[in-house]
């Protein structure tokens, strides 16, 4: 894919996760939502397609077990209609080759995420992210990948910041505190309370309801 196409990709696909937020915000939180007309297939192999690739972590508590989807894993919030409904957007709107039939699911440091130029994280308030993965990820941004993180609010933000620059600092074989190069840019609905408390020290609280996009600076 060539860069132009990439930053084509990247834009039309944020513009979506905007008004995305804004339909679901309209339709409220415990609607649910319409049945798909695909068979939603799990992770496939690289094959050249423009493919939404969603970010999994480790979220820290057991309450979900090993659901996926609404009411599962929060990584998981909106699984498989996000990226279905996203996929289908992006086909009409572009001329990439798109995968509709649903999503790759990857980790931070697998080494499969270099295949795609955008990754997808949802409700990074609970992200807390480990040695290896921040290593990979800060790779990963530093050679041209672009994430978007969407669905938080409150303190979801601090943690979202404290997360970015554990793992923007984090250089294999080196204990460097040194900026990184890569960036945040923010769309925020500013909420001045915070809705709740943190116990796990691996998260930072305080913040907002927002879709962040994140960069290489430069």
């Amino acid at each position: 894919m060539s860069g132009a196409r990439c930053r084509h990709a990247a834009l039309v696909l944020l513009i979506v996760c905007v008004a995305g937020a804004v339909m679901f915000a309209q339709r409220g939180r415990n609607r649910r939502s319409s049945q798909l007309d695909v068979e939603v297939q799990g992770n496939t192999p690289y094959d050249g397609r423009f493919t939404f690739v969603r970010l999994k972590y480790n979220a820290g508590f057991g309450r979900w077990a090993n659901r996926i989807g609404n009411g599962g894993i929060p990584w998981s919030h909106d699984y498989p209609d996000g990226e279905v409904h996203f996929s289908k957007i992006l086909e009409e709107l572009t001329l990439l080759r798109i995968r509709t039939d649903g999503s790759n699911i990857l980790a931070l440091d697998d080494p499969e995420l270099f295949n795609y130029p955008i990754a997808y994280m949802a409700e990074p308030g609970l992200w807390g992210v480990t040695e290896s993965e921040a290593v990979g990820f800060r790779n990963y941004l530093l050679k041209g990948g672009f994430a978007i993180f969407d669905d938080f609010r409150g303190q979801d933000w601090d943690n979202l910041q404290y997360q970015m620059k554990t793992s923007c600092r984090k250089r294999a074989g080196s204990s460097s505190t040194e900026p990184p190069g890569c960036s945040t840019r923010s769309s925020r609905f500013r909420n001045p309370r915070s809705w709740r408390s943190r116990t796990d020290s691996s998260r930072r609280p305080t913040g907002d309801s927002s879709s962040t996009t994140t960069r290489p600076s430069g």
